[in-house]
């Protein structure tokens, strides 16, 4: 593992054998991915509520690299999308087939680096291993390596929900470019198609800045090339990694604040920051070893106590491991560089600024917790190799452990591809995992709605207020359901949400048009007035407050505010024939109290 080390060459027939295994092994476990839809969790905003990306015109092309959209800068991963709406429009089997793929891919690309990093002592083999064992040896812990990274339940996640298509595509890039570097550490040339391939991958997710480090530690800990080179040579050489991850954090944190995803973490106090970023440090590795209880939204705690012992606990464990593998990096080197990476890898996710409402979630490990992939596949090719003298009790122990593991990674794998069928599937599994879940709630009380069933959607938006009295999404869902029946019930709802959120255009809007159903009109304008403050020229709003003014007897206002609803409104807008009638109704006078 040393730059000492004599290589060991590895056949081409065999290697291309097991990467085509594993496509074969990635494609099977997914395969139920393929029958899902989008779901009303982001992909109703990214891809189907969402036109501007379907196209490769100029005019779409340029939107892709200027836009911010949903809260991402990610040029690249928007064009993969456009492609994929070229070949498939909206059947979301492309879409799930062209993420499968390129999971697939980045299997492979891991095999490969696998075999690169893991070479094992050549002059042992060579001399007291059989013939027979010797090429079983050199690839068992590089196929167990990407297996374990293939099938593990916390990368279905980014693999079968298609809004984080940027997770996939980086990492396929990311890979390569750390494929290219490993060339060059070895003398093969490639650095500058290194720069060039991460520079891509920046721009199908921008978080990079872990890189540098880790190829910092690669060469310090695997290849000794710091030793033989120099300590300015290996900074030099990495510098533009780092200026390139420096410049994509400017557009994504731009792109985060636009979307307003840094406001829900702004209230928590930096000791309760700490907490969840000790939870979060500890929550990955730990579901690595035990992938159970998997959920696609668990929700950031605003009442956080950091010294309870769910984020008390986690934060020592992490911050004792860490000491003991800085002390022990002599004896544990790989150990050690394999939790310095994740760290650092997961360091952007952790909450140090904020992550909108998630606590933690799966996609994040995608790429973080690939380092525990090559532990583990490190781990299989030394069990191989322990028995050597006797040969083949090592490689069969170690293919016995690598069937074990793969095996029940797949079947939970598959299992929880079936989660992400539908939108319904998805908000029963929160729910089965967190049942207090208010955001899981909302949008399970809107699926239920849309299917007739309003006293479903009731209970659930009931719920949802119970565990958040704050949320005031659910707030003003519930409003708007029971007003048809019990306007006092809906304006106790719109009340709350206002006092909530005063110059929030939608709470001010609703209570407006609730108010004019009531007979009271003056309160309408006012709320109208302040919700057009925020959102002027939205038609919605500024026809209610022409029937406001209209039953005031105020002629030319409701006039000049029909009108301008009228002109602002998109084609087919559903209120226009209202709009109209309302509009004659001013200009004849017939509105008059």
């Amino acid at each position: 593992m040393t730059s000492g080390s004599r290589a060991v060459p590895v056949a081409i027939g065999p290697a291309v054998a097991l990467a085509a295994l594993l496509v074969a092994i990635v494609f099977a476990v997914y395969r139920p991915a393929l029958d899902a839809g989008f779901v009303n969790w982001d992909d109703d905003l990214i891809v189907t509520g969402n036109e501007r990306f379907r196209g490769l015109s100029w005019s779409h092309l340029k939107w892709m690299a200027t836009s911010t959209y949903g809260g991402h800068w990610e040029p690249l991963a928007w064009l993969s999308l456009a492609f994929d709406h070229a070949l498939w429009g909206m059947d979301p089997r492309g879409y799930h087939l062209t993420s499968i793929a390129l999971h697939a891919l980045n299997t492979v690309l891991v095999y490969v680096l696998a075999l690169a990093l893991m070479r094992p002592p050549a002059a042992r083999l060579d001399a007291d291993a059989a013939p027979s064992v010797r090429p079983i040896a050199r690839r068992i812990a590089p196929f167990a390596a990407a297996l374990f990274f293939a099938l593990h339940p916390l990368r279905v996640e980014s693999v079968a929900w298609v809004t984080e298509r940027r997770d996939v595509l980086s990492a396929s890039l990311f890979l390569v470019a750390t494929l290219l570097w490993l060339r060059h550490a070895r003398g093969g040339g490639g650095l500058a198609a290194s720069y060039v391939v991460f520079a891509l991958a920046l721009c199908a997710k921008a978080s990079g800045l872990a890189y540098p480090l880790i190829f910092v530690g690669i060469d310090l800990w695997l290849l000794g090339r710091v030793r033989a080179i120099g300590w300015r040579r290996v900074i030099v050489e990495n510098l533009p990694y780092a200026g390139l991850a420096a410049a994509a954090v400017v557009p994504a944190a731009i792109a985060l604040s636009r979307f307003g995803a840094t406001e829900m973490g702004g209230a928590l106090s930096p000791l309760q920051r700490a907490a969840q970023v000790g939870y979060g440090a500890f929550f990955y590795p730990a579901r690595t070893l035990v992938p159970v209880g998997l959920s696609p939204l668990r929700l950031l705690d605003l009442d956080l106590e950091p010294f309870r012992a769910r984020y008390l606990m986690p934060t020592i464990v992490v911050a004792g491991l860490t000491v003991f593998l800085v002390a022990a990096r002599r004896r544990v080197p790989r150990a050690t560089l394999a939790w310095l990476a994740y760290l650092a890898l997961i360091a952007p996710f952790l909450g140090l600024t904020s992550n909108g409402i998630h606590l933690v979630a799966d996609r994040y490990a995608y790429v973080a917790c690939l380092p525990f992939a090559l532990l583990a596949g490190a781990g299989v090719g030394r069990l191989a190799t322990t028995g050597i003298a006797r040969p083949g009790i090592g490689v069969v122990l170690a293919g016995v452990v690598t069937l074990a593991i793969g095996g029940a990674l797949g079947v939970t794998a598959h299992r929880q591809v079936g989660f992400w069928h539908d939108s319904t599937a998805l908000w029963n599994r929160v729910l089965d995992v967190e049942p207090n879940n208010y955001v899981a709630r909302l949008k399970r009380a809107e699926l239920r709605l849309d299917a007739g069933d309003r006293a479903g959607a009731d209970e659930d938006l009931t719920r949802a207020i119970e565990a958040r009295a704050q949320y005031v999404p659910a707030l003003l869902r519930r409003g708007k359901l029971r007003a048809p029946m019990n306007l006092e019930a809906a304006l106790r709802d719109f009340d709350r949400a206002v006092e909530l959120r005063p110059n929030d255009p939608t709470a001010r809007g609703e209570r407006g048009a609730l108010r004019i159903a009531l007979g009271d009109a003056a309160g309408a304008v006012t709320d109208l007035d302040a919700a057009l403050r925020e959102r002027p020229g939205d038609p919605w709003l500024l026809l209610n407050r022409g029937v406001a003014h209209l039953e005031l007897g105020r002629r030319e206002a409701a006039s000049a505010d029909l009108e301008a609803a009228l002109a602002a409104a998109p084609p087919n807008w559903t209120h226009a024939d209202l709009a109209r009638s309302k509009a004659r109704e001013a200009a004849s006078g017939a509105g008059g109290r």
